[in-house]
């Protein structure tokens, strides 16, 4: 699929940004992948991207949840976020691997 840039782990309570974030205007131009699993013992979290519409505001998406041991890869191209949410109070941790494919 790609060459692995950076793979790191974080921990997820509310809603927290797993790639990108909320002040970044440019669209991400290569063909990348964010891949996101949760922990064996992990509760379940719900996926988001974020991408900006033409009038300055952004289009939040719910992708899906993902349970305990779950994994699921986000395609980057035209995002300029994805985000974790998990709200009943308990943090989780994912493990999220960042693939951008190489033009050679």
């Amino acid at each position: 699929m790609g060459d692995v840039v950076d793979q790191y782990r974080v921990r997820v309570r509310g809603k927290t940004n797993l790639w990108g974030g909320q002040a970044i205007p440019e669209l991400f131009a290569p063909v990348g992948y964010l891949t996101v699993r949760n922990e064996e013992f992990g509760e379940t979290v719900t996926l988001t991207s974020e991408r900006p519409k033409n009038d300055g505001s952004k289009e939040i998406k719910d992708i899906g949840k993902i349970g305990r041991g779950e994994t699921y890869t986000v395609k980057l191209n035209e995002l300029t976020a994805v985000s974790a949410v998990q709200d009943d109070g308990r943090p989780t941790f994912v493990t999220c691997t960042l693939l951008i494919q190489s033009t050679a």
